[in-house]
């Protein structure tokens, strides 16, 4: 037991530290004609001047408006899910966060196997009592506490947000 109530003090003290240092959030300034690319394929939130704030995705640039599919509004009077164009001069900053999964498969699936095994190898030389479904609960215990750790830990690394101020 007291392994495993060192094992979630690991866990709780990497969530921590991967939290602080992916929670760094990047100020870039962007023209007009930029807007797309710089918010492609990722999640946006926007404080329109209204006080208005929308979450969403940009579909596409206009010459006087971004048009944006609004997942989650919180006046859904003045903007209403779904397709919406939002003016060019509400649109003076941006928050955009991407996400990619390249360490939530590195720490959601490696570490999981890589603990499995050092679990099962540790149990095996240590304990020579401790055999058949004993090791087996106990390596399906690490690993599957492991994968979810790791996922998280991994979507903290993944995820970069980024202040987009738009140049007029």
């Amino acid at each position: 037991m007291k392994g495993t109530v060192e094992f979630a003090y690991l866990i709780v003290v990497l969530l921590t530290v991967t939290g602080s240092l992916a929670a760094e959030t990047r100020k870039e300034r962007v023209t007009w004609s930029e807007v797309a690319a710089a918010t492609s394929g990722a999640k946006i939130t926007m404080v329109l001047p209204s006080g208005t704030e929308i979450r969403g995705r940009v579909l596409e640039l206009e010459p006087q408006a971004l048009i944006v599919d609004v997942t989650k509004t919180s006046n859904s009077k003045d903007v209403a899910k779904g397709r919406a164009s939002i003016p060019r001069s509400s649109a003076s900053t941006i928050h955009v966060r991407k996400c990619g999964v390249k360490w939530r498969a590195i720490l959601g699936i490696g570490l999981p196997a890589g603990l499995l095994a050092a679990t099962a190898g540790a149990i095996n030389a240590q304990s020579p009592t401790v055999k058949g479904e004993e090791a087996y609960g106990v390596g399906v215990a690490v690993a599957a506490g492991s994968a979810v750790a790791g996922y998280f830990i991994g979507r903290q690394l993944d995820c970069h947000d980024t202040d987009i101020a738009v140049t007029p």
